[in-house]
């Protein structure tokens, strides 16, 4: 049963594999939610299905498949800072968990709101928030996994954020082009052993 001391310790921690299931599950739903807000196109009095694709729906689907690459490579860096633990997680680590859960949450409502107003500096400025805001928890959670901290685990939310500035001056449509700069970065820890 144990001293009591080590009952409280004990209930504050919970399993790393209850705390992936309850992660995957989340980023799957999200996932998922990101295609129900892609809206099938209108066709206007003479106008064919694939001319009404290319005016509605390709920005839709961009801005769709962005997002599901960002989710999935959130996934891939979570799957491995989440390998780095031990059996038993702190309370700290799941409260941060479950902070960049809610901005994986929200990423399918700023995903409709930036593929709908693409031209509103507004609408950028929610989605490459969210996905900053996202970029900071899991570099927390990288840290709090006691692999380090590193100064290169800010670049991810600035790249994000500098679509803001650059979307001001170029149009907000055009500025998450500087988010390819992402593809040049590492996607987190790579061989690092377990704790």
């Amino acid at each position: 049963m144990g001293t009591p001391a080590a009952r409280d310790t004990a209930r504050e921690r919970i399993s790393r594999g209850r705390l992936e299931a309850i992660s995957d599950g989340i980023m799957a739903v999200a996932i998922t939610l990101l295609a129900l807000n892609i809206d099938p196109p209108e066709r206007a009095p003479g106008e064919s299905l694939w001319q009404a694709v290319d005016g509605q729906v390709l920005g839709e689907i961009g801005v769709f498949l962005l997002s599901f690459l960002l989710i999935a490579r959130f996934w891939m860096v979570h799957h491995r800072v989440v390998a780095l633990l031990p059996e038993d997680v702190s309370a700290r680590f799941v409260l941060v968990n479950f902070g960049f859960l809610a901005t994986i949450c929200l990423m399918p409502f700023a995903t409709e709101l930036y593929s709908g107003n693409a031209d509103d500096i507004a609408a950028l400025a929610v989605y490459a928030g969210a996905m900053a805001l996202a970029s900071i928890l899991i570099s927390a959670l990288y840290a709090i996994a006691g692999r380090g901290r590193s100064i290169r685990v800010m670049l991810v939310p600035l790249i994000f954020l500098a679509a803001i500035p650059i979307g001001l001056v170029i149009g907000p449509q055009y500025a998450p082009f500087t988010w390819l700069a992402l593809s040049l970065l590492p996607d987190g820890p790579r061989g690092a052993r377990r704790a």
